[in-house]
């Protein structure tokens, strides 16, 4: 993904809806890695969801000063970051958006694009936008990103 053009998803301006971070647990030299808006490639977000699940996210733990102590944590009670080793749905999802690829399946289904989703209460799909966004087949609010 960095040699596609993508930085990290926890660099991305609005992180901070999605992220608490734990700066006491990371060491001072490395705290430009996590600074919003440090990485000039996350700010191409493409108006596609945060994504926890994303190849280009830090897992929990990373550069963890007390290794017992994560240094992100999710602000959203249903999902939760975790290392990835692999392209998330969204990640494929951006770049499409990003080289063009328009009318490529992950695009234009409707999804569930984080794990999560299958544990997803109706209530919750009620009462915020972005479950509704990446719940999209269990809150039947099927929408396209472009």
């Amino acid at each position: 993904m960095h040699v596609l053009g993508f930085g990290h998803e926890q660099s991305r301006t609005d992180r901070n809806k999605y992220l608490s971070i734990n700066w006491t647990n990371i060491p001072k030299s490395a705290w430009y890695l996590y600074s919003a808006g440090s990485d000039a490639h996350a700010l191409l977000d493409y108006s596609i969801p945060y994504d926890y699940a994303s190849i280009l996210h830090y897992g929990p733990f990373d550069f963890a000063i007390n290794k017992r102590q994560p240094t992100l944590v999710s602000t959203m009670s249903q999902f939760y970051t975790r290392a990835n080793f692999q392209l998330s749905a969204l990640d494929v999802v951006k770049l499409n958006a990003a080289y063009k690829c328009i009318g490529t399946k992950v695009m234009t289904d409707c999804v569930d694009y984080m794990p999560e989703c299958r544990t997803i209460l109706d209530e919750q799909c009620r009462s915020s936008s972005y479950v509704r966004d990446v719940c999209q087949t269990t809150c039947r609010s099927c929408r396209m990103f472009t």
